[in-house]
C-alpha cells in the first residue's frame, strides 16, 4: 500500500519538463496559455510574417518532417506548424535549428484558434497529413474535418487557389471527411485517391489509379504506414476565387 501511495504522489508531483522548454523560445513558439495567446507574442509574431513572401500551415505537424522539408525547399516562405504536444513543438524547433532553417515557427495550440493569428486570404497552402482518426463513435465529435465551421475557417484563410491537402490511413474517416470539404462552399476537390502509392486500388468511382509515380512519403507516419502496406488516401482541395462564390 505505501508502494502505491508512493507511485501516486510520484505522479501528481510529475511535471512536462517540455513545458518550460517551450516558454523559453518565444521566438520561435507561440504559446497558447489558458485557452488564449499572448497579445504581445501575437504581435511578435505579426511582425515575423512580414518578412516573408508566403505562409504555409500544416495541422498537427507532429514531429515536424513533413514541415522541415517543405522549408528546406522554400526559404523564401514561412512554415507554421500547429502542434498540441510540448515536446513535439519544441523538438521541431530543435531539428530546424540543426538544419540552420529560420523560416519554421511553431504554434503550440488549437489549431481552431487559426482566425486570431492569420488574415484573410494570407496562407497559401494547409495541410492536414494523418490527424488521429478518433475511431470510436464517442470520439468521432473531435474530428477536427468533421467541424464545418473549422473548414470554413480554413477556406477564409486560404489565398484564391490556395490549397488544402489531407492525408490519411483511416478510410471512413476520409470518406466522412470528403463529404464535408465537397460541400463547402468556395473549396474545390482538385484531386483525390484512396490509395497514392498504389498499394490497394480500389474500385470506388471515388478513386481513380495511383500516381505513375508515387511521392516520396512526406513524414515518419506516412513512411510507417507504407512500410505496413496500409493504403494512403489523399485529397488536394482548392479555394475558388471570392468571384466565383460569396466569401
Amino acid at each position: 500500500m505505501k508502494e502505491d501511495a508512493n507511485s501516486v504522489a510520484s505522479l501528481m508531483l510529475w511535471t512536462n519538463p517540455y513545458i518550460p522548454k517551450v516558454r523559453s523560445r518565444p521566438d520561435r513558439i507561440l504559446n497558447e496559455e489558458s485557452a488564449r495567446f499572448s497579445e504581445e507574442r501575437r504581435e511578435e509574431f505579426f511582425a515575423l510574417k512580414k518578412r516573408y513572401s508566403e505562409v504555409e500551415i500544416e495541422v498537427g505537424s507532429g514531429s515536424g518532417q513533413h514541415l522541415l522539408t517543405r522549408a528546406e525547399e522554400d526559404p523564401t516562405t514561412l512554415y507554421v506548424g500547429f502542434e498540441l504536444r510540448f515536446k513535439r513543438t519544441f523538438r521541431t524547433i530543435e531539428k530546424a535549428e540543426e538544419r540552420s532553417l529560420s523560416n519554421v515557427f511553431l504554434i503550440r495550440g488549437d489549431a481552431r484558434r487559426a482566425g486570431d493569428l492569420f488574415s484573410r486570404g494570407e496562407v497559401r497552402a494547409c495541410y492536414m497529413h494523418f490527424p488521429d482518426p478518433w475511431s470510436k463513435n464517442r470520439w468521432r465529435k473531435n474530428r477536427m474535418l468533421m467541424q464545418r465551421t473549422f473548414v470554413e475557417q480554413i477556406v477564409k484563410l486560404l489565398q484564391p487557389g490556395g490549397t488544402f491537402s489531407f492525408r490519411t490511413d483511416h478510410l471512413l474517416y476520409f470518406r466522412e471527411a470528403l463529404k464535408v470539404l465537397r460541400s463547402t462552399e468556395g473549396l474545390t476537390v482538385s484531386s483525390l485517391t484512396e490509395d497514392l502509392y498504389g498499394i490497394r486500388c480500389s474500385e470506388s468511382k471515388d478513386s481513380p489509379p495511383p500516381e505513375k509515380t508515387p511521392p516520396t512519403p512526406s513524414s515518419e507516419f506516412e513512411a510507417l504506414f507504407c512500410s505496413q502496406r496500409l493504403p494512403i488516401a489523399s485529397c488536394l482541395c482548392r479555394r475558388l476565387s471570392t468571384k466565383d462564390f460569396s466569401a
